[in-house]
């Protein structure tokens, strides 16, 4: 899918997660989260502790991206792969944006 992106000129995959909803990104101040970008997302490897995907959709309306960023580190981003759900609808909300 990064590959994809890329062929496709999406430079968004490169990006930082954080200045997709930055106000969101507030909320955590782990010096981690801005270090992660989209393609850690797509690679399952966000850093975060635990999956996201509950605290997303049960967020309310406009919610959804705090509730992500609510979520600790465990890792650095980019380094362990831990499948996550939420990662996939993070990668949604920034797709829509």
């Amino acid at each position: 899918m990064y590959s994809l992106w890329l062929w496709k000129g999406r430079t968004e995959a490169i990006r930082s997660v954080v200045k997709f909803f930055p106000e969101d990104a507030e909320i955590n101040s782990d010096e981690r989260l801005k270090d992660m970008r989209v393609r850690d997302l797509m690679a399952m490897a966000s850093g975060q502790k635990s999956d996201t995907f509950r605290a997303i959709r049960s967020a309310a309306p406009g919610e959804a991206a705090k509730a992500f960023y609510q979520m600790p580190m465990k890792d650095e981003p980019g380094k362990l792969f831990r499948y996550m759900s939420g990662n996939t609808a993070m990668l949604a909300l920034i797709h829509a944006k």
